[in-house]
């Protein structure tokens, strides 16, 4: 949706706050839903109560970054989106399911890495650092959220 203040033009892409206020709204209705159960229900939302603040702390952002204000002579020169078509994100797509069908064979922690890996190449990052930031901070939070608050072991391949 697109309108003129001043000299400027406002566009507001609507499906996304649709989509916030539909997700916000699906999980503050299971919440309520479930905590008034008498059995079991507050154990039950364990879950869905961070996702909930997460998503009601989240949506302000995700609903402002939906409007972009621009002047007149910039809205002119817009760059047409090739779609899906595009070969960036169809080789993302491929990626995703290449990437589904080699857990099972090469464990999380391989196929993650190389996935991490191929897809911040392929975007177009050729930093050293960046890589080996993301690769630092992926391994941190695979350490912290699996290993010491969950208690879960990681394996790194399968069997072992």
């Amino acid at each position: 949706m697109r309108f003129n203040i001043g000299s400027e033009q406002v566009e507001i892409e609507y499906q996304v706050p649709v989509l916030v206020l539909i997700c916000l709204g699906w999980s503050l209705y299971y919440y309520l839903s479930t905590v008034s159960k008498p059995y079991g229900g507050a154990e039950s939302v364990l879950f869905i109560k961070p996702l909930l603040i997460a998503l009601a702390l989240s949506a302000p952002f995700v609903i402002a970054g939906a409007v972009k204000i621009n002047p007149q002579e910039v809205t002119q020169k817009t760059e047409k989106d090739s779609g899906i078509l595009n070969p960036k994100r169809i080789v993302f797509v491929i990626s995703i399911f290449v990437y589904a069908a080699s857990l099972p064979f090469l464990g999380y922690l391989i196929p993650s890495i190389a996935y991490l890996l191929i897809i911040c190449f392929y975007m177009g990052l050729r930093n050293i650092y960046v890589y080996i930031g993301v690769l630092a901070g992926y391994a941190m939070l695979l350490w912290v959220g699996f290993k010491n608050l969950m208690g879960v072991p990681i394996p790194v391949l399968p069997g072992f």
